[in-house]
This record gives structure tokens, C-alpha cells and sequence, in this order.
């Protein structure tokens, strides 16, 4: 039943792979989602997807040895199939190198037709008016909203509204230079 769920007709889990590989939402590959398996509102049983904890996107990096968030500089330059096993991997856990897999996402992408399907939704993702239109506009509001709270706040990362101010200012040529590699590796 999951299989079918999640890379069959409709494929959420094609969708959700897609998206977390345009935002380079990393963190997904070993944790913070769920899976359920519950009654829907016809009383048949169907898989949900619940992911969390999406602090690790836009090309932030987990830093092991300070167990720190590191997002000074967001990178666009990965690419949108984390959670594959690289060659020469070990397959366990902990993997000892830093790289992180999942044998699910490694199964999708190995599918030729699966792996297909992934690439065509990243293709849709980066050449929509939602990515390339209504994400600016989305940065643009949060920041009228945020700039005010983050200037008084003392423990926020950005120390007043100038630093604020240039790190919006990234997330903005960041969601450019994504679009543009992703559509470059892809040949969107």
C-alpha cells in the first residue's frame, strides 16, 4: 500500500522530494518526518506523511562538531537527490562520513521512471510563477513583518535590521541561482 501511495497516480512522496530538493530541505534524509498509517474520512486506511523540523533548508548545513545550524551563507549549489547512497557509502547508521542516506529516497531515485518523474516535478517547481513570482513576494512580506521584531530582538542571529536586511537579500539571489542550476542540471 505505501508504494503505491507514495509513487503511484498521484505520488506525494514524488511531490515531497521534489520540493525538499528545489529548497534543499536536507535534514529530511534521517529524520524529522512521520509516517502513519490511519483511517481516512471513508474509514479506509491510507498512508500520511508528516514532516517537521525544517530548519535545514536553503543549503544550511549541519556542523557535527558545534551541533550548530550553519546558514551564514545559504548554498544553491547542491544538488536535488540528497538522501541517495553514494558509492562506497556504508550502509549503517551512524555512517561515520557526514553523508546521510535513506532507502527510500535511494530506491526512488535508482527507478529510472520514479527518478523521471522526481525530475519533472523539480523542472515544474523552478519554471512556476509560484517559485519564480510568489516566492519573492512571500520573502518581501515576511520581511515588512519580521524586520520590526528581529531589530529589538537581542537573540536573534541577525544582530539589527541592516543584517536582517542582507541576509533577505540572499534569500532572494538564492531562490534565482537555484532555479537557474536546477534548471541548468536538468535541462528544465
Amino acid at each position: 500500500h505505501f508504494w503505491d501511495w507514495a509513487c503511484g497516480t498521484d505520488a506525494p512522496y514524488l511531490d515531497y522530494l521534489a520540493v525538499l530538493g528545489v529548497v534543499l530541505g536536507t535534514d529530511h534524509v534521517r529524520k524529522n518526518f512521520y509516517l502513519s498509517y490511519q483511517p481516512g474520512v471513508d474509514g479506509n486506511k491510507r498512508w500520511e506523511f508528516y514532516p517537521w523540523d525544517m530548519d535545514m533548508t536553503f543549503g544550511c548545513k549541519w556542523d557535527e562538531k558545534t551541533k550548530m545550524n550553519l546558514c551564514d551563507v545559504l548554498s544553491d549549489k547542491s544538488g536535488y537527490q540528497a538522501g541517495v547512497i553514494k558509492p562506497g557509502m556504508s550502509v549503517k547508521y551512524p555512517t561515520g562520513s557526514g553523508d546521510f542516506f535513506n532507502v527510500l529516497i535511494d530506491n526512488v531515485f535508482k527507478d529510472p521512471a520514479l527518478h523521471g518523474k522526481v525530475k519533472a516535478r523539480v523542472c515544474a517547481i523552478v519554471k512556476s510563477k509560484e517559485f519564480t513570482t510568489r516566492m519573492p513576494m512571500l520573502i518581501d512580506a515576511l520581511e515588512s513583518q519580521l524586520l520590526a521584531d528581529v531589530a529589538t530582538d537581542p537573540l536573534d542571529r541577525n544582530k539589527g535590521s541592516k543584517a536582517f536586511k542582507a541576509a533577505v537579500s540572499q534569500l532572494r539571489a538564492w531562490v534565482v541561482g537555484r532555479a537557474v542550476k536546477l534548471g541548468f542540471d536538468l535541462d528544465c
